[in-house]
């Protein structure tokens, strides 16, 4: 049993017809962003929800979640379906900045900051220090 989240709302669930999708496959890849397509009938009560370069999709199978990532390219067939092309998670570092700069005695979060300064894409990551005692 497999549900995809749409920007957190639930877009299909395999136990719920009316949310169907068709042909949705996740393409995983180690050490690369990955990817996932589907395409999505005009009937769909969110058809019109998916947008280019904003919209985040999650895939989750048996309370695993296997992909995340955004809608990197929407299309439309001649039925009206939306072909939708997802990529994962390491997309997201190709929208940052990351001027020409000696980055000689800076720690990762300076390096951070200086990403995070202009984000272009809706999802940021963010580097935390975790130290454990025993």
């Amino acid at each position: 049993m497999y549900k995809i989240l749409c920007d957190r709302k639930l877009l299909c669930d395999s136990k719920i017809e009316e949310l169907a999708l068709i042909d949705p496959v996740v393409s995983p890849e180690e050490n690369k962003a990955g990817s996932f397509t589907f395409a999505i009938p005009p009937t769909h009560p969110m058809y019109d929800v998916i947008k280019r370069r904003t919209t985040l999709i999650d895939v989750i199978e048996d309370e695993e979640l296997l992909f995340s990532g955004i809608c990197i390219d929407e299309t439309k067939d001649f039925y009206k379906n939306k072909k939708i092309y997802c990529e994962g998670e390491l997309t997201f570092f190709n929208d940052s900045i990351q001027r020409p700069q000696r980055l000689e005695g800076k720690n990762v979060r300076e390096v951070q900051k200086i990403n995070k300064e202009k984000p272009l894409s809706p999802k940021t990551f963010m580097v935390i220090l975790i130290m454990l005692i025993y």
